[in-house]
């Protein structure tokens, strides 16, 4: 887990850094003293968390989470600060929490704590545009994704979503301990094969038992898929 820390008190920082060493063993934490600093850093090192002091000179914490949230949207994003009344306004930037100093420990370690289970939760799911609306879907609810003309089509077992887009969006989100790119035209989740069989000489046939439907498997890809299921109904 990487943390960054910005807070123009060193005594704050050290405090902060200390509690989540204690707690949070192996974590990588970064410290900043103003909000120019942290923004300069971001552009080649995303941590998973920011804990953001909001009153520091130069660009505050405040204006700070905005251009965070503009390029980095899903960063976890905690508040520690003396001033209570900027609360509202911290969680108008999506803060997942605001603690006021003097920072307690236990209340610090739980917050984190949360945020990091909601975080990996949020990471087994993703966000599919079907038909104008957006649905958070499961990776491991989804079958295969295939790709046709314009649109992808995402395979459940209780429903096909359609969506606008390339193969490319669901291949940067999907987890690739998961999911393998078997042919230009598909992703599928190697969990979910039950055989592959073959289909003329290019390419074989994925099949799957939550669903009638098949993916294709080109024949340059079906040992990736045999590192896993041996040479089984090749």
């Amino acid at each position: 887990m990487n943390f960054a820390i910005c807070d123009d008190t060193i005594k704050e920082i050290a405090l902060i850094k200390h509690i989540l060493e204690e707690h949070f063993k192996g974590c990588i934490i970064d410290e900043f003293y103003n909000g120019t600093s942290l923004l300069k850093h971001l552009e080649g090192n995303v941590p998973d968390i920011v804990l953001l002091d909001v009153e520091m000179p130069g660009i505050n914490g405040l204006e700070t989470a905005r251009k965070i949230r503009d390029c980095y949207p899903q960063l976890g994003l905690i508040f520690i600060t003396g001033h209570s009344k900027y609360a509202l306004e911290a969680f108008g930037v999506y803060a997942y929490d605001f603690i006021v100093k003097p920072v307690n420990r236990e209340r610090l370690v739980s917050s984190v704590s949360r945020l990091i289970g909601r975080m990996a939760d949020y990471e087994s799911f993703i966000e599919i545009q079907n038909r104008g609306t957006i649905f958070r879907v499961n990776q491991n609810d989804i079958i295969f994704v295939e790709k046709n003309f314009n649109r992808c089509y995402v395979y459940t077992s209780k429903f096909v979503y359609s969506m606008r887009t390339t193969l490319k969006y669901f291949y940067e989100k999907l987890d690739t301990d998961i999911f393998i790119k078997t042919h230009s035209g598909f992703i599928v989740n190697k969990s979910k094969i039950s055989s592959i069989t073959p289909k003329g000489n290019l390419a074989y046939e994925i099949h799957f038992e939550a669903t009638d439907k098949k993916a294709l498997i080109s024949r340059g890809m079906r040992y990736q898929v045999n590192l896993d299921y041996g040479r089984k109904n090749l």
